[in-house]
């Protein structure tokens, strides 16, 4: 295998050097061609290995990374700033009790140099002999270890230091140093002193020594461990925190994943799917919608094979019978006679009628129907509907009574969809209402609305399937017969036509033993003169 070194050249090429092999002249020249190509290549990056990493990037982190990130760092801040809190507290109460026992201290040391000075007279024998001055100090020490509850100090140990010495010197009333004094430290004017009085007078003052440099090792073991509970408890609290918000992110992620699953099987079409949170959050009002869609995606399913079912049925019956008609013509069976056209244009009429709803109702979901919206008489144009149909009623054995005011109810609406839709209200009426029956129209205007109901006589319909009767080719099982007509389109069309003119439409049962078709106009557009 051969190997090639190369060199910089001052212009920035690479120019080969000598091979650990003999390599042929034409090989290495078109090689190293290649290569100073492609590096001096205007708009292409130093190699094509760049492009290669610029599509490795790093994946991002998900919501449950975030989520847990957010929730750490804020419990993990909250228990840095206590512990911060809480050392600063605590130095600053550590400082104030030693401040206020350095006080005690100084009440209690200046009450015995007083009687000292009492007994004496003055401070000449306390200034000769400084022996008495580390004694009064450490009767003062004694009285204090007394009064703490103890019986005497602590004896020094064989590896242990002698205490520090008493952190006061007594000074005479003139500031000048009588015993306890320090030769080799000078006298601070700012060093806090306290002042000795014997019958309300001062009689000296006890000033407080300069701090050491250091600290004493007790001061310092102190602190020390203080530091290290704090660290420790900042540790604790940080894993106490990422414990809670393992807890949370899972508590708060494992439902939205619930969520994420049953969607992907909803765009699936498995439309059964349901999602089982129980919860009385916003997680668990999503899981409820997430469930109502559901529910409706499948409803909506059934409604359209349902539908495309009965569509092909009803398309199939008339082309069957067209087919079997000519058919009979063909070989001779049935004579082409009046009669018989009459029969397949009947058939014919029915196909047409089936193919125009279907238009119709298309267009009105799409919301391509065109309304001409202008002031009409509601009232007028139902009686002007109801003559039209008086003839045919009669001819099924139904009366018709019509109950409307005699003034205007005017609105503003589309006379011919509005008379679209009051023919298949009759329509339905006349295909399903027994010869014998009545059709009971009446117009009221409660509360400045108007109100149309139709009321018809039996057969009516099941109280649970009267909220389905305007769906596409609903027929009720008491009235499912073919043979009384209709495409099962003319209610849904209805419906349609009512909500485009901001009027409600609902089925009940009647008192005349039928259904109850009615028809709320809103008060906005319903006006009566």
């Amino acid at each position: 295998m051969a190997t090639v070194r190369a060199r910089r050249q001052p212009n920035g090429r690479l120019t080969p050097a000598s091979s650990s092999r003999s390599i042929s002249t034409t090989a290495s020249s078109h090689c190293w061609r290649n290569l100073e190509n492609l590096m001096e290549k205007p708009g292409r990056p130093m190699s094509a290995m760049h492009n290669v990493g610029m599509k490795l990037r790093l994946p991002r982190p998900g919501i449950a990374a975030k989520l847990f990130i957010a929730i750490f760092g804020v419990c993990l801040t909250i228990a840095m700033v206590m512990g911060l809190a809480v050392h600063t507290s605590f130095e600053q109460g550590f400082k104030g009790f030693i401040a206020e026992r350095e006080v005690q201290r100084a009440q209690s040391l200046a009450n015995v140099v007083s009687e000292y000075y009492r007994e004496h007279g003055d401070w000449a024998p306390l200034a000769r002999d400084s022996r008495r001055w580390w004694r009064i100090l450490r009767t003062v020490s004694i009285e204090e270890y007394a009064a703490g509850g103890g019986h005497r100090p602590p004896l020094r140990g064989p590896h242990q230091e002698y205490a520090p010495p008493p952190p006061f010197y007594l000074t005479d009333t003139s500031g000048h140093p009588i015993a306890g004094a320090p030769d080799d430290i000078p006298a601070d004017p700012k060093a806090p002193r306290f002042a000795v009085e014997l019958d309300g007078r001062t009689i000296g003052w006890l000033v407080r020594l300069p701090p050491a440099p250091m600290p004493d090792q007790l001061e310092t073991r102190f602190r020390s461990q203080q530091l290290q509970a704090g660290w420790t408890i900042i540790g604790f609290s940080a894993l106490l925190a990422a414990l809670v918000s393992y807890l949370l992110t899972r508590m708060l992620l494992l439902p939205i994943r619930r969520l994420g699953e049953a969607t992907r099987e909803l765009a699936g079409g498995h439309f059964e799917t349901r999602v089982a949170i129980k919860r009385h959050d916003e997680l668990g009002q999503l899981a409820s919608d997430f469930n109502f869609l559901a529910h409706a995606l499948e409803q909506n399913e059934r409604s359209r094979r349902d539908m495309i079912a009965d569509i092909s049925h009803d398309l199939r019956t008339p082309l069957a019978i067209l087919r079997g008609e000519l058919e009979a013509i063909q070989d001779g069976v049935r004579p082409l006679t009046p009669t018989t056209l009459q029969s397949l244009q009947s058939e014919v009429l029915h196909l047409q009628q089936l193919i125009d709803d279907l238009h119709e109702l298309s267009l009105a979901d799409v919301g391509a129907l065109r309304y001409r919206m202008t002031r009409i008489d509601l009232a007028g144009l139902l009686r002007h509907t109801g003559q039209a149909w008086q003839e045919a009623l009669q001819q099924a054995g139904i009366e018709l009574q019509l109950n409307l005011p005699s003034q205007p109810a005017l609105i503003q609406a589309d006379p011919q969809r509005l008379t679209q839709l009051f023919n298949n209200l009759f329509d339905n009426s006349r295909r399903y209402t027994h010869a014998g029956g009545l059709l009971r129209i009446t117009l009221t205007t409660p509360a400045d609305a108007i109100r149309i109901d139709f009321d018809d006589t039996p057969p009516g319909v099941a109280t649970e399937q009267l909220p389905r009767i305007f769906d596409r080719l609903f027929r009720a099982e008491s009235a499912r017969s073919r043979g009384q007509g209709g495409s099962g389109l003319g209610l849904a069309l209805a419906l349609r036509i009512a909500q485009a003119h901001d009027a409600t439409i609902s089925a009940m049962p009647s008192d005349l033993g039928g259904i109850r078709i009615r028809l709320d106009f809103p008060q906005t557009g319903a006006h009566t003169e």
